[in-house]
């Protein structure tokens, strides 16, 4: 009988082999546990992603590959006096994100590091203008792909 005094209707499938149906249950159930865990585990992870900034980086005034190295994700370049000062990127890597903002008075270069490539050659540096930003992404060993506003 249920609970609302119904006589509950015979299934003989249910009387033979109840015991491995109780058993798909548990383990349905189990599943959605886990699944429920797998899931509040990600969210709190992705919640979380962690980007390190730097202010106020002044550009070098020696013009050449190598020179203030960029240590961050988030880079804002607040000094540039001359055109064409320099920071490099850090080596590249798959998945890695570099943000560079140029608030100085003049066009910032943009070396990559040693044996990189930003899309204009190897060791080739690429500019940016005074108010502008760019975000690169790295999507191998030594290739970026660049993106611009």
């Amino acid at each position: 009988m249920t609970s609302t005094g119904k006589l509950k209707p015979y299934n003989p499938l249910v009387s033979q082999f109840g015991h491995l149906f109780e058993r798909r249950r548990q383990f349905i159930q189990r599943l959605k546990f886990v699944g429920f865990l797998a899931e509040k585990i990600m969210k709190k992870h992705q919640t979380f992603s962690i980007s390190t900034c730097e202010r106020a980086i002044t550009a070098s005034v020696i013009q050449t590959q190598g020179k203030q190295t960029l240590t961050h994700n988030i880079n804002e370049i607040s000094v540039c006096a001359t055109t064409n000062d320099v920071v490099t990127l850090p080596p590249c890597a798959p998945g890695l994100r570099v943000l560079v903002i140029n608030n100085g008075a003049q066009t910032l270069q943009i070396y990559p590091s040693s044996g990189d490539d930003l899309g204009g050659g190897t060791n080739t540096p690429t500019t940016l203008a005074t108010g502008k930003a760019k975000e690169f992404i790295g999507y191998n060993a030594t290739n970026w792909i660049v993106f611009a506003n």
